[in-house]
């Protein structure tokens, strides 16, 4: 399965995961996003947490390994569970 992911945020923490600025690039929505190779380079760091913001079915259906599911309409009462030494990312489809 192939799918977009959008960048939630950065670290909040002074050791920022390093990305090549390729892995970067801001979406023609004016959202950044990342490639699937710098996500995935995070990913095997464990620099990373994935955040399917999905509803709970699609999340069961199908997901991209190690990504935790948080549907879109609890991220923010949820924030506060996010890590402050990881990048954060967002998907959905």
């Amino acid at each position: 399965m192939v799918l977009g992911a959008g960048l939630l945020a950065a670290c909040n923490s002074n050791e920022a995961p390093k990305l090549q600025p390729a892995d970067l690039f801001v979406g023609s929505d004016g959202v950044q996003r990342i490639t699937p190779e710098g996500l995935h380079g995070l990913w095997e760091k464990g620099n990373v947490l994935v955040v399917d913001t999905r509803d709970e079915n699609s999340y069961k259906s199908n997901h991209i390994k190690g990504a935790i599911s948080i549907p879109s309409n609890q991220v923010l009462e949820r924030i506060n569970e996010f890590p402050h030494d990881k990048m954060i990312v967002t998907y959905c489809t």
